[in-house]
């Protein structure tokens, strides 16, 4: 239902071929992260299921990892791979009402050649704009978060550099949603959102 919640929220608020995932709650990033914690939920409904429920959850799923590739994030691309991966290696298989991890070479190479046919569609159903986003994840050496330069200062590698100094001077932290005007005010930032789990609690 969380999925289902989620992703008809992105369909309906952004246009597609945009960057969705920009709402009062979430920017694309952190809706991202947020779905890529409910794909392997959807997923493993799916493979207790039996038939026309076995494929909405399939279908669920199909549009989770959709709406995970719409929202252009990187590192929800990322994550979604790993995921993926996982997902390939270690998803139980329902037998006789018990699940089992005991996965035979052909079942993985099964999984393993669906999923590639499965990504093939979907890199191909995306709009050119989020394919080139997605595809600059190869080229780093030019990518704005690596910078700490000046003039890089939005860049994740510069709102780590210069606020975690901050985060060891005070590991108690400086109060609730306060990251930004930290950021902003005591290490001469531009109020910048950290980008990163760990270092905003």
């Amino acid at each position: 239902l969380a999925s289902i919640v989620l992703v008809a929220s992105v369909f309906t608020t952004t246009t597609f071929g945009d960057r969705m995932g920009f709402s009062s709650s979430y920017d694309p990033n952190d809706f991202a992260y947020v779905l890529i914690g409910l794909l392997p939920i959807v997923v493993t409904f799916a493979v207790v299921s039996r038939r026309t429920k076995r494929l909405v959850y399939f279908g669920i799923a199909g549009l989770v990892t959709l709406a995970i590739l719409l929202t252009q994030s990187r590192g929800g691309l990322l994550g979604l791979a790993l995921e993926i991966l996982a997902m390939t290696f270690l998803l139980p298989v329902a037998r006789r009402g018990q699940l089992q991890f005991r996965i035979s070479k052909s079942g993985v190479i099964a999984r393993a050649a669906l999923l590639a046919l499965i990504g093939i569609i979907l890199w191909n159903a995306l709009p050119g704009d989020a394919r080139s986003r997605l595809g600059s994840i190869t080229d780093l050496g030019s990518d704005y978060n690596l910078t700490s330069t000046p003039g890089g200062q939005a860049g994740r590698l510069a709102i780590w550099t210069r606020n975690l100094p901050l985060i060891l001077d005070r590991p108690w932290g400086f109060g609730a949603g306060s990251f930004e005007a930290v950021d902003g005010l005591f290490a001469g930032g531009r109020y910048r959102a950290p980008h990163n789990t760990f270092l905003q609690a």
